[in-house]
């Protein structure tokens, strides 16, 4: 940890002073904690990044992005006071599925680092997950008042978003050199490498073109669709085949039922990205981008190391700290069985049977949603996209991660929506069964007042 200098420790408190202020004031309006929830986004969204000789790359947001960890868990701890003004108003509701197991995958990654002869880093991994992921998941389950919360929610996510894009351009003002790979010239921006960046990126184009299309404040387009092209060049600028290939298959799935409207807005993303490329300095994406078209297979020797790795200690893995490609994690299952075992495969398992059922129900009460279906197709589109990248990124086992924290937030969407959706059944079963669109409560209470 660097030296807490006084402009760096009055940050510390004025932030503090502002997180605790939203989390008391969420206790009485629970949508006003999404701001909370987006500072943890941001959190997630830093990194480090170490050079080839294992050096600090210092940057101008060093000294912030070295709290990552610790920012991340403030964030979680003011939402358990948001949680605790839930609860005493009885309108907690219980977490998704998905984020359970990701809670047992915690829970299991204490137990066998206790095993492997870390009882301090154990305890550590199952804290931190029950002070992040289960408020966060509590949070994300219970806040909505009304469906138009969770746009809310998400307009929060992309301000987050500016802020990193912000970072990246101060960045580029003081030291361009230190925002890619020295021996690539592949993007890292806020993060610690190129990968997370790009992962990172693909996931907030995802939300920004479905914005785009199904944001009800429509005055908000234009900004939507100018991040969208923003990310979109930054994301080229990584040269992640991995993040591209995310970004595909999730705007994919958002646009195969409104292919039309998509034709109108991607060209114009596309006009940003262009002049994004040509007037903003420093940008080599060139460079970088070419990698995408590269058929290079960087990955094999990683998952042979990891499959060997895992051949040593098939029950229980040989531990994290033992595991030689710990710094190249490029597959989540590979990486789980390595350091954990099968048993660590089977719940890894068991989070994608949830995340399919859940999005296979989804589907099926599509036609059912009314107005709420496209909430559901952006759940759906989450799922192939995080287990997708999983095979080629270890973030599944990371404590700190963006795609953690929109598993939990999509997935908590998820069953809000069939919860709501089984009550209105219940309450207007005539309706039901004439299959008419249903206006459907977010709360899963009675018949909604609102849209």
């Amino acid at each position: 940890m660097p030296h807490l200098s006084a402009p760096l420790l009055l940050a510390m408190i004025v932030g503090g002073t502002v997180g605790l202020i939203i989390a008391l004031a969420a206790t009485g309006r629970p949508v006003r904690g999404v701001w909370i929830v987006a500072g943890m986004l941001l959190a997630a969204g830093l990194g480090v990044q170490v050079n080839w000789l294992g050096r600090l790359v210092v940057t101008f947001w060093t000294p912030i992005q070295i709290y990552r960890s610790p920012l991340f868990l403030s964030g979680g701890a003011l939402l358990f006071i948001v949680i605790i003004g839930l609860f005493a108003r009885r309108s907690l509701q219980r977490l998704a599925a998905p984020t359970v197991f990701l809670l047992i995958i915690a829970g299991f990654a204490g137990l066998l680092r206790l095993v492997h002869g870390d009882p301090k880093d154990g305890v550590a991994t199952l804290g931190f997950a029950i002070a992040t992921l289960m408020p966060l998941g509590y949070f994300g389950t219970s806040f909505a008042g009304e469906w138009t919360d969770w746009h809310k929610l998400f307009r929060a996510l992309t301000v987050a978003n500016v802020i990193w894009i912000l970072g990246v351009f101060v960045q580029l003002v003081v030291n361009p050199s230190v925002l890619t790979v020295s021996n690539s010239a592949r993007f890292v921006g806020l993060t610690g490498n190129p990968q997370h960046c790009a992962v990172f990126l693909s996931i907030m184009c995802v939300l920004l073109l479905w914005l785009a299309m199904n944001d009800p404040q429509r005055r908000y387009l234009g900004i939507w669709i100018a991040l969208l092209g923003i990310d979109g060049v930054l994301l080229l600028w990584t040269g992640s085949r991995t993040g591209l290939l995310m970004a595909l298959t999730g705007s994919s799935l958002i646009l195969w039922r409104r292919m039309g409207q998509a034709i109108l807005l991607l060209p114009i993303a596309a006009v940003v990205a262009f002049a994004a490329i040509e007037f903003v300095p420093g940008l080599d994406i060139g460079s970088a981008s070419s990698r995408l078209t590269s058929v290079e297979n960087t990955r094999a020797s990683v998952w042979l190391t990891l499959l060997k790795e895992g051949m040593e200690n098939p029950i229980i893995g040989v531990g994290v700290d033992a595991t030689k490609s710990q710094d190249a994690s490029e597959n989540s299952y590979l990486l789980a069985w390595a350091a954990y075992g099968f048993g660590m495969v089977i719940v890894l398992i068991g989070l994608m049977i949830v995340s399919a059922a859940q999005a296979f129900r989804l589907l099926r009460a599509r036609s059912w949603l009314g107005d709420q279906a496209p909430l559901a197709d952006l759940v759906c589109a989450y799922y192939p996209m995080f287990f997708l990248g999983a095979l080629f990124e270890g973030y599944i086992m990371a404590r700190v991660s963006v795609t953690l924290v929109f598993l939990v937030l999509y997935s908590s969407l998820g069953i809000v929506l069939l919860r709501a959706l089984a009550a209105e059944q219940e309450y207007e079963p005539v309706e039901a069964a004439r299959g008419d669109s249903m206006d459907l409560d977010p709360a899963g209470l009675a018949p909604s007042a609102y849209g």
